[in-house]
């Protein structure tokens, strides 16, 4: 499972200028070096000043869950309304074939009798 802290290690360790992003949110850069290798875990307070700085505002870490939140607390808004179904209309013509001419009425047709074939089940 991925935790908040892997997500800041990885987003940390993609960044090259750990210098500035340590002076950006005034640590030391061995602190932020140490923490991308593994061996030291900085206090929640820092973890969500480089949350705040990585991902621009945009998520909180929580560190009693050790996971990172969406800090837009707005509920979701539509942007508008489904339009209704499309059910074509029953129309008693349809529309020319290759030939590009326009709707024709439709010819009803007689029903064929039904021819029996010896040897064929029906």
């Amino acid at each position: 499972m991925t935790t908040g802290t892997d997500v800041l290690r990885q987003a940390l360790r993609a960044r090259k200028n750990y210098a500035m992003i340590a002076k950006e949110i005034q640590v030391p850069k061995v602190l932020l070096e140490d923490f991308i290798a593994g061996s030291r875990t900085p206090p929640p307070k820092v973890l969500q000043d480089l949350t705040t700085f990585i991902f621009g505002g945009a998520a909180i870490f929580d560190p009693v869950i050790d996971r990172l939140r969406s800090s837009n607390r707005n509920q979701p808004t539509p942007i508008g309304i489904h339009p209704p179904r499309f059910v074509p209309p029953k129309v008693d013509y349809v529309v020319g074939g290759l030939n590009g001419i326009g709707p024709q009425p439709v010819k009803p047709e007689k029903p064929k009798a039904e021819t029996v074939r010896p040897g064929w089940a029906r």
